[in-house]
């Protein structure tokens, strides 16, 4: 892992590279180029470093997934960045893309071909990541083999998948993101004064039950949105599931961190949003990311079941040119005091008649 960390400083480079032009050459739509330049943004240089800081994110978490895989190929390459490519540019821009009356002047084509731009870049990086960052080599044995000393059965692991487990907990798993989405979102975001300011909310900040009814009443494309990310960001760790099922621990952090890729990239600043409601939105979706993604990924990974096995055992050879030793009771061969010549000395007397 050491070594592909090294190498992810240059690689996030190349991809920060990547994503500047992309950004310079979008075809955005009128009404968003007319918003970003009455708002007068710049993002400077401050923008430039967070924007680093995103690339460097993501290369750190490929240079993890490369490292606790045990082989490169077609396989790991997908299983990585299918959930990156998803938890990074899809499921963050799904309102634009189901509701767009309700994202502000970020189109539905806004959405679709600055997604296309930046999932194209990703893609890049990723090729990039599949020819520098070195997955987990299986051990060399160098000790000496004693052909006298037989070699110590290795125990055979498997793993059975429980298909009704994990289908239960996939359709749960949208309601428990909307309940910990409602939650969040209330105590982390809608009570800051900036945020209803900015959103057009009440001066009064209304208790949570309150709130809760008038988003079922009057937002309830918020809570349906809810259900779908959640439902979106389960069938996005499932890849990571048969990676890396084998190894738990690897499996939650990846999968939190994966989650984690959109929250980064919203912290890059926008001429659309100010500093102190994409700084709240960044602390709200983050708590929840974490919570829920380290809740599903305990419970997904818990559909798998360990068996360990011992081969059976191999019969011992037999040495060739030698006679097995009679049993200690059995019978000699011939009687005792005749040995092998006076033996063939009277069978030879007795073929010719003296006998």
């Amino acid at each position: 892992m050491v070594k592909n960390l090294i190498k992810a400083p240059l690689l996030a480079i190349f991809f920060a590279a990547l994503l500047f032009v992309a950004g310079e050459f979008i075809p955005y739509s009128e009404e968003y180029l007319a918003a970003a330049a009455e708002s007068g943004f710049s993002a400077g240089l401050f923008g430039a470093v967070c924007l680093l800081g995103f690339a460097l994110f993501i290369a750190a978490v490929m240079a993890a997934g490369y490292a606790g895989a045990e082989k490169a190929g077609i396989k790991t390459a997908l299983s990585l960045s299918v959930p990156l490519i998803g938890a990074a540019w899809a499921v963050p821009a799904a309102q634009s893309l189901l509701y767009p009356e309700n994202a502000g002047v970020h189109s539905r084509g806004d959405a679709v071909i600055s997604g296309g731009f930046y999932i194209a870049c990703t893609v890049l990086a990723v090729v990039l990541f599949l020819i520098n960052y070195k997955t987990k080599a299986p051990p060399e044995d160098t000790a000496p083999v004693n052909p006298k000393i037989p070699k110590p059965r290795e125990p055979i692991i498997t793993y059975k998948l429980n298909a009704v487990q994990l289908i239960v907990k996939v359709v749960v798993s949208p309601l428990i993101f909307t309940v910990l989405f409602l939650f969040s979102w209330y105590f982390l975001f809608w009570s800051v004064d900036a945020v209803r300011a900015f959103y057009g909310g009440t001066e009064e900040n209304l208790k949570f039950l309150g709130t809760m009814a008038t988003v079922f009443q009057e937002m309830d494309w918020m809570v349906m949105l809810a259900l779908v990310q959640g439902l979106a960001y389960t069938l996005l760790s499932l890849p990571l599931l048969f990676l890396f099922k084998a190894k738990r621990v690897l499996y939650i952090v990846l999968t939190v961190l994966m989650y984690l890729t959109g929250v980064v990239w919203m912290y890059v600043p926008s001429p659309l949003m100010p500093d102190p409601v994409r700084l709240w939105g960044c602390i709200h979706m983050a708590a929840l990311l974490i919570v829920y993604g380290t809740l599903m990924a305990l419970l997904l990974s818990m559909c798998f079941t360990k068996n360990v096995e011992l081969p059976p055992e191999e019969p011992k050879p037999v040495k060739k040119g030698r006679r097995p030793a009679a049993p200690a009771n059995s019978e000699p061969d011939v009687l005792p005091g005749v040995s092998a010549k006076n033996a063939a000395g009277v069978v030879s007397n007795t073929i010719s008649g003296k006998i």
